[in-house]
């Protein structure tokens, strides 16, 4: 189906970029925000709390704005606009977070990780890191403009290869998102380890995997108090080896972040672009054309249902 479906092929490899930029984000995003905030207590996890609940306030806008735009303008014209606007904040978060201007980013705060939720809160506004809500809400709403796009073109493509090719497919075409998930995380894991290789935080990685099992093998063993200090100790070690990674090293585990981000968003942008041929305008015509073929369809079999009726 996807080889004869020319409309139908460009979504599911856009599809699969977009999954595959969603994958390395989740990937990449925590292991920047521990090399950048530290690593232990409610660090890192604070940052990452705080990004993704202003992530998905811009895709609830993203979801409350597709309705509207959908009826006043041709996907293809919202589907560039979404695409512009998340290039620019995925640009503009890469400047904020990358501490190409200094030993800590343009957009940074110091979190207290002793601290509770509503404390590092106030934490985040003494410095300059609630900046960074600001590209993470119009990234995620122009992603998910650009998602839910690409999922409607996706749908239009059924009634497409229906009209010229006589057959109405849904299953296997919305089959092809699972696969590309499940794609897109084999991606995303062979991206993420090339990048810990290339840039020397495997080790850190390493380190966390290995405390994470050293703590889960005495948790049952030791009383609380002891698996308290040994908690802290594990955390103390790998921040040790956070605070003596160079600067250069964060700045490169930035770069291949939004670089790998950043080469979806445009393979899944030039997919489409390049290979999604059917207008609004035509998909239009084929539904109406479509309707008028299966009233036909359905009055002829009730006539033929009264005929057979009638011989009976």
């Amino acid at each position: 189906m996807v080889i004869k479906n020319k409309p139908l092929r460009a979504s599911v490899i856009a599809i699969f970029f977009q999954y595959l930029l969603g994958a390395v984000t989740s990937a990449f995003l925590y292991d920047y925000l521990v090399i950048t905030y530290g690593f232990g207590g409610n660090r890192a996890g604070f940052m990452m709390v705080i990004i993704g609940g202003f992530g998905v306030i811009g895709g609830g806008l993203a979801q409350l704005l597709f309705g509207f735009l959908s009826g006043k303008y041709r996907l293809m014209d919202i589907y560039r606009v979404a695409f512009y606007v998340s290039l620019g904040a995925y640009l503009a978060y890469f400047f904020l977070a990358a501490p190409v201007f200094g030993a800590n980013p343009l957009a940074y705060s110091q979190i207290d990780p002793s601290a509770d939720l509503f404390t590092n809160i106030g934490h985040l506004f003494k410095g300059t890191g609630w900046i960074v809500v600001i590209p993470a809400i119009i990234s995620q709403a122009g992603n998910s403009l650009f998602s839910l796009t690409i999922v409607v073109m996706m749908e239009n493509s059924i009634e497409y290869h229906e009209y010229y090719l006589g057959e109405r497919k849904e299953a296997v075409a919305f089959a092809w998102r699972p696969l590309c998930a499940k794609l897109s995380t084999g991606a995303r894991w062979a991206l993420y380890m090339l990048a810990l290789f290339a840039t020397g935080t495997n080790l850190i990685y390493d380190k966390i995997n290995q405390e994470t099992s050293r703590l889960a093998s005495i948790q049952h063993t030791v009383d609380a108090a002891t698996y308290a200090e040994e908690s802290a100790l594990s955390d103390a070690a790998v921040q040790k080896m956070v605070d003596d990674l160079s600067r250069s090293a964060k700045i490169e585990w930035t770069v291949w972040m939004f670089a790998i981000i950043l080469a979806c968003l445009v393979a899944a942008y030039l997919a489409i672009r390049l290979g999604y041929s059917l207008s609004d305008e035509e998909h239009a015509r084929i539904v109406a054309e479509l309707e008028k073929k299966h009233e036909k369809n359905l009055l002829n079999a009730n006539e033929d249902e009264t005929t057979l009726k009638q011989a009976m």
